[in-house]
């Protein structure tokens, strides 16, 4: 019996789109796809060194590449294979494929070691991810935004919005009653002012997010698994176990007046546009996902004249 039996064919397309930090990604995953090496271990780091190799101590990469300031290399070793990406704005992914799990985890534990900066605390700033889908898919990035203290800015706000707000920036994790944070009003009346002040009151517990793209992030399942299952919140442990507010912008984006279907944090169908009202305003609507915790009434609705209105107005993202 004769049993012509052959390996499927896999077919990649590039075009004038691709780089070669992509080729090296294709030749890296075929590694892992083909069953060569059958485990891996792989995460996003923020705050990386300048003089970070990315690989293990004695191991010289087999391929590098710069392009635009971002600079990949592989590199393998006895049983492992390694891809390192270090993007030109400070942060960086490292995969490992090896023949055993237990393989990848050191060779990836040896190439991230000491590879980060140290976070320093700065009262005066509060660290904020910024979520986009680019030609790789979901990225987050982090960037140090300056802050106010709570306390002192509560004056410039009308006293029913100081009363809302002093319940918010005083909760914890423990007592977290609800998922949902809205604040709605015309801009320039202190919303994202505000947002980075609870940035500010909640560092200890809660990690910020803040969607660039909201209306892909509702387009595509796969970007917002990832964000849900905290997919590039780095590997230095400052995101784990924490609570993470993920913040959304534009009342007449994705959350706005017209008609589309959306899902509640308990799986059920939300009625469209129930979300958020429609109209001139603009909002920020910030979901609060911390685990152990059950969907509950929102946390507080600012409403038009809930503050004191500026000139103009600010998001996190143009700050």
């Amino acid at each position: 019996m004769n049993d012509n039996r052959s390996s499927p064919q896999r077919t990649m397309v590039f075009d004038d789109a691709d780089s070669v930090n992509d080729a090296f990604d294709l030749l890296f995953l075929e590694q892992h796809i083909s069953g060569t090496y059958p485990f891996a271990e792989s995460a996003f780091l923020a705050r990386v060194r300048e003089d970070a190799p990315l690989v293990p101590a004695g191991s010289t990469p087999s391929r590098v590449a710069v392009q635009d300031g971002n600079r990949s290399v592989l590199a393998h070793g006895p049983g492992w294979v390694l891809c390192a990406t270090r993007w030109s704005h400070g942060s960086a992914r490292v995969s490992v494929v090896a023949q055993s799990h237990q393989l990848a985890r050191a060779v990836f534990e040896k190439a991230t070691r000491d590879a980060q900066v140290p976070p320093t605390v700065d009262r005066s700033k509060a660290e904020v991810g910024f979520w986009h889908v680019g030609g790789r898919g979901p990225t987050r990035t982090e960037r140090s935004l300056a802050v106010q203290r709570w306390d002192d800015i509560r004056r410039n706000y009308p006293a029913a919005a100081q009363a809302a707000l002093d319940r918010v920036m005083v909760m914890g994790r423990e007592g977290l009653p609800g998922k949902l944070l809205l604040l709605h009003g015309p801009p320039g009346t202190g919303k994202t002012t505000a947002l980075r002040a609870l940035a500010d009151a909640w560092r200890d517990w809660c990690q910020f997010d803040y969607v660039l793209d909201p209306e892909r992030l509702f387009d595509l399942p796969a970007y917002l698994l990832n964000i849900a299952l905290g997919e590039g919140d780095g590997q230095d442990g400052e995101g784990a176990g924490r609570a993470r507010l993920l913040v959304l912008e534009d009342g007449q984006g994705p959350l706005g007046p017209r008609p589309r279907s959306a899902v509640e944090p308990d799986g059920r169908a939300a009625r469209p546009g129930a979300v958020a009202p429609g109209g001139h305003h603009d909002q920020r609507v910030a979901h609060v996902a911390a685990p152990g915790h059950r969907p509950s009434r929102p946390l507080h609705r600012g409403d038009r004249g809930g503050v004191v209105r500026r000139r103009g107005g600010a998001s996190l993202a143009g700050s």
